[in-house]
């Protein structure tokens, strides 16, 4: 049983948790899914738009793989990640200020953006542990479950009044200024509700853990093949993936209110379909769910300048599926691991590498289209470089991923939704805790593998 006291704490935070994760959704459909079309609406070039949705996460992938030695210098769990948010809400600010300004610098965009991927991306370690503590490990799965959902509808009216707004604004710039606002407002109110959620007292203070040791784990680890090919399938998938959105607004010449239905037909896709590949990951197995993302994303570039706009809604709603298929496939490879401390090595290198990965297959795109002279034939070369790409890495990744079946699929976090389909997401590590003493984690072997070993006991 637990005391009347404690159980009124547990639905305090349980409450505020659910709170923080629906403002924290409607601020990622309203904030940082504009950027590239904010940076086209102040003139900056289409490749340049292209790059202000890929480069600056880099700074979030060495922030995320750094934290774990930061977070034992702060006094709390919650002090981390109340910092982190509180940065990321600020980080809307000189947005705001640019959009209202006559001629802003496309270089603010690009600051802006590293700020908000670097402490965003910087909280995820800190968060999971912190759940950890917060909330029983006989309720996580099901309270999870249910803010994820709550979530996946805050982003969605998120993005559709982001849309609106643009496009009954026009021309109007002042619209960004408001829709950043917003976005920080959405920020800032879910840093309130983090801040006032509880310290877990008596808790084990985490042990720092250095860079070169997450990464010679990462590198000990034999999942290390599996990430430099998923790193190569990423490396092609961003090779065109970044320019979609100046395709779509420049090239295509669509209105705000159409780029955002387009946005939100393609996340309505991957939500609807998740609890369909559950299934699919426990009857069917990884490798037959990552064969249909995989397989699925692979011609996409080929099919954008081909298919009339009205036809584009059903294929953004498919990329969806296929792009939920295909990062879920990708996650519970990582998840089937030996060891915490393996699983945490490999998220964080595979974060890391995987954000520098974008970086530069963008600037290659980037570079290409330019070349090319950005018109509508540049694209066409360029998208049609991606598939071929797509496909020969995907075809790769295959033949190395793994054949074991899924019981479990954890919770996830939205932490961005790209106008491709793609997201960044996260599992909720925390509900491991209870899913693997139930053994119910570990992917069933197949026919074809030996045996899994047992996990050791836990220290």
């Amino acid at each position: 049983m637990i005391p009347g006291g404690e159980r009124t704490r547990l639905r305090r935070d349980l409450r505020l948790i659910t709170a923080d994760g629906v403002v924290f959704s409607v601020h990622v459909g309203l904030g940082e899914t504009y950027l590239a079309a904010f940076a086209l609406a102040i003139g900056a070039s289409a490749v340049t738009a292209g790059l202000v949705a890929a480069l600056p996460m880099v700074a979030g992938g060495v922030l995320q793989l750094i934290a774990p030695s930061l977070l034992p210098r702060f006094p709390s769990y919650r002090s981390y990640v109340v910092l982190g948010a509180a940065i990321q809400a600020v980080s809307f600010l000189p947005l705001v200020a640019a959009a209202l300004a006559s001629d802003p610098p496309p270089a603010l965009l690009f600051v802006c953006a590293a700020i908000y991927w670097a402490a965003g991306l910087a909280t995820a370690p800190g968060w999971n542990a912190w759940m950890t503590q917060l909330v029983p490990a006989r309720i996580r799965s099901s309270y999870f479950g249910r803010r994820q959902a709550v979530a996946q509808v805050g982003v969605l009216v998120g993005l559709g009044a982001g849309g609106l707004l643009l496009d009954l604004a026009g021309s109007d710039r002042r619209a960004f200024a408001i829709l950043f606002a917003a976005a920080f407002a959405g920020r800032a109110a879910s840093t309130y509700f983090i801040s006032r959620q509880s310290v877990a007292l008596g808790r084990p203070r985490p042990h720092a853990i250095r860079v070169r040791d997450l990464l010679g784990r990462a590198w000990r680890s034999p999942s290390r093949e599996l990430i430099v090919t998923i790193l190569i399938v990423h490396f092609s998938v961003n090779l065109a993936s970044p320019f979609f959105t100046p395709f779509l607004l420049v090239e295509l010449d669509v209105s705000y209110g159409v780029f955002m239905s387009l946005l939100a037909a393609n996340f309505a896709g991957k939500i609807a379909t998740y609890p369909l590949l559950g299934r699919i990951a426990r009857r069917a197995g990884l490798r037959q769910l990552m064969a249909i993302g995989g397989l699925g994303i692979a011609p996409l570039p080929l099919f954008w300048p081909a298919v009339p706009v009205p036809y584009l809604f059903l294929l953004q709603c498919l990329a969806g599926m296929c792009w939920a298929a295909f990062e879920l496939s990708v996650m519970l490879s990582f998840l089937d691991v030996s060891d915490d401390p393996e699983r945490t090595s490999l998220l964080a290198t595979f974060h890391c590498l995987n954000s520098a990965a974008v970086a530069a297959a963008s600037l290659g795109g980037g570079a290409l289209l330019a070349l090319l002279g950005q018109d509508r034939s540049a694209y066409l070369i360029l998208f049609a470089v991606s598939a071929i790409a797509r496909l020969v890495s995907v075809s790769v990744l295959l033949a190395r991923a793994r054949r074991g079946m899924a019981v479990e699929v954890p919770p996830l976090r939205i932490l961005a939704v790209r106008p491709w389909g793609e997201a960044v997401v996260r599992p909720v590590i925390a509900t491991l805790d209870l899913a693997r003493r139930l053994g119910r984690v570990k992917l069933r072997p197949s026919d074809e593998e030996p045996a899994e070993r047992s996990d050791p006991p836990r220290r």
